[in-house]
């Protein structure tokens, strides 16, 4: 049978928590999905779907009853992948209709479907969600040795402890095992651990309200776990459509990134999220201690994004809906997610603390690739946000900055006039107000490569000094944040490969010009007339000196560090080619570092920001190993550029961790994928 990517896929049960992601990522990869829900009228349970990129020229959504024999029919023929989702979720109980309201469904709805499979000729695989508590439910295992496929729960343990979910999941799987062998139908299954990241759906369902307890200081919910391997939503999804996709894929595939203890979990968060009130620690369990063997699904290709990771993206779902709060009424918030800022650099009075009232901040450029990131996150953290733009009337460009959340109470847009086609600035006094000053040059390092000197390096370092002289009208300023660039850190002649460059190294003017390396230069010159200005001036500054950038972008039109990028994913090696050597660093981190450095009152001076710096042949090799079906190029011509490493340690010795660089490659692929510019 030939293997086709693509084509016409049934997910059951599609309006759920983890069938939602499913169809996310299905519709993004170009599929045609037909959706079994209960009631395909029921706007509110299905909105969510309906917003999902593609939804409407590539989704449909049907009515089926897992309990009503043939009622999947309709769905599934024709289809030529099914993913059967669909099951009940239920906590352990000992009231004896839990085993008929949870058993019943998952076993008789697993055959139900299956029925419906074996009628449609198209067929070519089912995938199965099944669950990693089909392989622990058991006593009889040595601790010494993973669990791995091979395992399977004891139906007599789950019946005697009425654990009726391992039940009925593990029951329900070898139904399907065994009527599948008998039909000659081609079954996967995946086996995902408890998955946290966030709900698309509006409500939650009954994990991810186990974890907002937990995250409220609860324990009742999540007692019962003891030592639980954890995963991500949007890596489970992946994984259904990787071992539908891949054609050598069979049998189980256990899902799951890390296995820890409650206490251990507790131990993480309260680290990363100190204002939470999160538990100090459980009652202990008998439970026997145990790990997972997840190779065989790592043997395809496939990487866990970490346990950080996953209640990161889950927290930050939790408070974009309105479930939890950072806040709290004794002291500010953290600024967001990632680290830990220790004390607060602004002083405020009782009541203000009482209230909660944030800085007033200004960013300039707001509407640019980065500047827009970091207004998403200051206004997530409760700022009042003043934006400066070329043109507030221009929809097209800053309709993304309004769709944030928080900006219709707390973002104000002001005109940034320039007479340059780079920058070249001048502020309206409303934006001497402001606390905080973010100052951003509008331009980014591909425009300016081939550009000529004084249309580069004039406009940076002048609109960089316009800014500063507003900043020094403001008697309410507290610190200014400049983004400066690495690149104002490696251009030198003296490099010690040995030695790697931190925040003291700066760039040589000379070696710029003489390579013509304007944007290296105008960003050296004009960090270097920033701290004169304000070091004249006693203006408190803060610079912060990012790597290359990727990540998701906000604004509709790609930069040109976005855009070489995607040429890069098609294959193309121009645009890339001269980065060479190159650091990089995830967007959404470098807005963190920015909130960082400014909250943190023992900030001060130069901040490099890079996760990792690596060669482009290590680039692409990293690339093309996760994402084989792109034609990433194989390699580059050697450039004659030295060898170097970046010291991030000032920055790390704040309590930041960067990304590593697969995440910030994966979300910007993510993110070009769902605007259309790139397909897998």
């Amino acid at each position: 049978m030939e293997w086709v990517k693509g084509g016409k896929v049934c997910v059951t049960g599609a309006a759920g928590f983890l069938a939602s992601w499913l169809v996310k990522r299905l519709l993004l990869s170009g599929y045609h999905v037909i959706g079994t829900v209960r009631d395909p009228a029921n706007e509110k349970k299905l909105a969510h779907l309906w917003r999902l990129d593609g939804a409407k020229e590539r989704l449909k959504l049907v009515r089926a009853d897992l309990l009503e024999e043939g009622s999947f029919d309709d769905a599934i023929m024709g289809c030529q992948g099914v993913f059967h989702t669909a099951s009940p979720v239920i906590k352990p109980s000992f009231d004896p209709k839990a085993y008929t309201e949870i058993l019943e469904p998952a076993v008789k709805g697993t055959l139900n479907v299956l029925g419906s499979c074996k009628k449609n000729p198209s067929l070519r695989r089912v995938v199965l969600t099944s669950s990693s508590s089909t392989v622990r439910a058991r006593d009889d295992f040595d601790y010494k040795i993973p669990l791995d496929e091979s395992s399977w729960s004891s139906l007599e343990l789950c019946e005697t402890l009425q654990v009726w979910y391992a039940l009925a999941k593990t029951q329900a799987e070898k139904a399907a095992w065994e009527f599948c062998n008998e039909n000659k139908i081609d079954l996967v299954t995946v086996l995902p651990a408890f998955v946290i990241g966030p709900s698309l759906p509006p409500d939650l369902c009954s994990t991810a309200s186990d974890v907002l307890a937990l995250l409220k200081g609860e324990t009742e919910q999540f007692q019962w776990h003891g030592r639980m391997g954890y995963v991500h939503i949007d890596d489970v999804a992946l994984c259904h459509i990787l071992v539908y996709e891949h054609e050598g894929a069979s049998g189980r595939y256990l899902c799951s990134s890390t296995v820890i203890d409650n206490d251990e979990l507790v131990s993480i968060l309260s680290a990363r999220y100190p204002s939470l009130p999160v538990p100090k620690g459980f009652a202990k369990l008998d439970r026997p201690y145990y790990e997972f063997n997840t190779s065989k699904i790592t043997s395809l290709g496939f990487k866990f994004r970490p346990i950080e990771e996953m209640f990161d993206d889950c927290i930050e779902s939790l408070v974009e809906k309105g479930l939890l709060s950072l806040h709290s009424a004794h002291q500010r918030p953290l600024s967001y997610l990632k680290f830990d800022v220790g004390t607060s650099f602004t002083k405020r009075n009782r009541k203000e603390e009482m209230e909660g009232i944030k800085d007033k901040v200004c960013v300039t450029g707001a509407s640019g690739f980065l500047a827009s990131w970091l207004v998403k996150r200051l206004l997530l953290c409760g700022y009042h946000v003043i934006g400066t733009v070329r043109d507030p009337a221009n929809e097209k460009k800053v309709a993304h900055l309004w769709r944030l959340e928080g900006a219709n109470e707390r973002l104000k847009l002001g005109v940034f006039h320039t007479a340059s086609p780079v920058m070249k600035s001048s502020f309206r006094p409303k934006a001497c107000s402001s606390q905080g000053i973010y100052s951003y040059e509008i331009f980014c390092p591909g425009c300016c490569r081939l550009g000529q000197q004084e249309e580069i390096v004039e406009p940076a370092v002048k609109g960089t000094v316009n800014v500063l002289g507003s900043c020094k009208k403001n008697p309410s300023l507290r610190r200014v944040v400049l983004t400066s660039s690495s690149s104002a850190v490696r251009v030198k002649h003296d490099i010690h490969s040995n030695t790697p460059l931190d925040d003291s190294s700066w760039s040589s003017l000379q070696l710029c010009q003489s390579l013509e390396l304007w944007y290296a230069l105008a960003k050296t010159q004009a960090e270097k007339a920033a701290w004169e200005f304000c070091t004249e001036n006693k203006i408190d500054l803060v610079t912060v000196l990012p790597a290359f950038v990727v990540g998701p972008s906000l604004p509709p039109d790609l930069c040109s560090t976005v855009s070489d990028v995607l040429a890069l994913l098609k294959g193309e090696t121009e645009q890339f080619q001269w980065n060479g050597r190159m650091g990089y660093i995830h967007i959404d981190d470098v807005a963190l570092c920015h909130i960082l450095v400014y909250e943190h009152e023992g900030a001060s001076g130069r901040y490099l920001c890079s996760s990792t710096v690596i060669d482009n042949d290590e680039l692409v090799s990293i690339l093309s190993a996760r994402y084989p079906s792109l034609p990433v190029p194989k390699r580059f011509a050697k450039l004659d550029r030295p060898y170097y490493e970046f010291n991030t340690s000032k920055i790390t010795s704040l309590g930041f961790k960067f990304r590593p660089i697969e995440e910030m490659f994966d979300d910007c692929i993510k993110a070009l994928i769902e605007q259309g510019h790139l397909f897998l």
